[in-house]
């Protein structure tokens, strides 16, 4: 398994926001596990996956209105085999760690958000190309973009491999290479497999190229509090100074060759 991020090997510790990111994972699994286990939770089961799922015919063959939530809220769910929700929980626990010690909470969201978005669009596009009509599910493309980011950050990093320590940078590159070629088969085979290495791949180089290029380190939630409060400031400096006018104006001619907008702005301007 990987191992501790202080350079030893070993289970870091479990960072808040991802405990209970995988409190809701599990649980949604769960509850569409147990569902499942009759044959008309099977059916509402189905009907779930089909509109919070990736599904290509939504999207394709539709009607116009798009399912514009689908990028996002396919990584909620996961197949019914605990294997495909555990894999996933393992890479987040052991690497999302990492990368939020280096990043912090609210960047890592947002990083994990784009990660699952843009993977939800490279399923897509080759889904279309190939004519593939299943559904995607599952919160591989931002795990696996976590890896890479986290290759990128601390490529040293140890983990174990089948009980051999190796570089966390190998195991990145290990991943994507069993992905491209499972990419590869699909493509020699028209889109046969049910696994989506292409969102996959999608995630992965997205993580790579965030980290890279300092992308991770970028808060749009704080970006746009940034730029509201400087629209705020702009316009209440140009109230201030529409505010300068009219007064000037009162004094020159009175408060009679004011407008009624004008007006109403001084009242507004006398309320703050």
């Amino acid at each position: 398994m990987p191992g501790g991020f202080s350079g030893g090997l070993g289970f870091p510790p479990l960072e808040p926001v991802l405990k209970r990111l995988l409190i809701v994972l599990g649980g949604i699994w769960l509850v569409t596990f147990l569902l499942g286990l009759s044959d008309a939770g099977r059916g509402f089961v189905a009907g779930l996956f089909s509109v919070f799922g990736l599904d290509p015919d939504a999207w394709f063959q539709g009607p116009l209105f798009l399912p514009l939530w689908q990028p996002l809220t396919y990584a909620l769910l996961h197949s019914a085999s605990p294997w495909h929700l555990l894999g996933n929980a393992l890479y987040l626990y052991f690497f999302g760690g990492l990368l939020i010690e280096r990043i912090g909470e609210r960047r890592f969201l947002w990083f994990l958000a784009a990660a699952v978005l843009l993977g939800g669009i490279g399923s897509l596009a080759w889904k279309s190309l190939l004519g593939v009509h299943s559904v995607t599910v599952g919160i591989s493309a931002g795990a696996l973009a976590v890896v890479a980011a986290a290759a990128v950050l601390q490529p040293h990093t140890p983990v174990l491999l089948i009980l051999i320590p190796v570089p966390l940078f190998v195991l990145a590159l290990i991943l994507v290479g069993l992905d491209l070629l499972g990419a590869l088969q699909q493509l020699a085979e028209l889109g046969r497999s049910g696994v989506d290495h292409f969102a996959h791949l999608a995630g992965a180089g997205f993580g790579f190229l965030a980290a890279r290029r300092g992308w991770v380190h970028l808060d749009p939630g704080k970006l746009w509090e940034r730029r509201r409060l400087e629209a705020e400031r702009t316009r209440r400096a140009a109230d201030e100074q529409r505010l300068d006018v009219l007064l000037e104006r009162i004094h020159r001619e009175g408060i009679g060759a004011l407008s009624e907008s004008e007006r109403e702005f001084l009242k507004r301007m006398s309320q703050r």
